[in-house]
C-alpha cells in the first residue's frame, strides 16, 4: 500500500472491502496492519477523513 500512497497521495486513498465476499482478501481488516507503517494522521485519512469528504461532495 506504501506505494499507492506514494503515487496517489494520502488524501486520495479510502479503505474499502466487498464484504461479504471473500474473493479478495478474506480478512478485510488485515489490510488494517499494512496501516502502522504511516502517522497517525495518514491513518485517518485513509480509514475516515478521505470518505467522509467524498461522501459530502455535490454535483455541480
Amino acid at each position: 500500500m506504501h506505494e499507492v500512497v506514494e503515487l496517489m497521495g494520502s488524501d486520495r486513498v479510502i479503505f474499502g472491502s466487498d464484504w461479504p465476499h471473500i474473493e479478495g482478501m478474506p480478512e478485510p481488516l488485515d489490510y488494517v496492519d499494512e496501516l502502522k507503517e504511516f502517522s497517525p494522521e495518514v491513518q485517518k485519512l485513509i480509514m475516515h477523513d478521505n470518505v467522509t469528504e467524498l461522501n459530502t461532495r455535490r454535483p455541480a
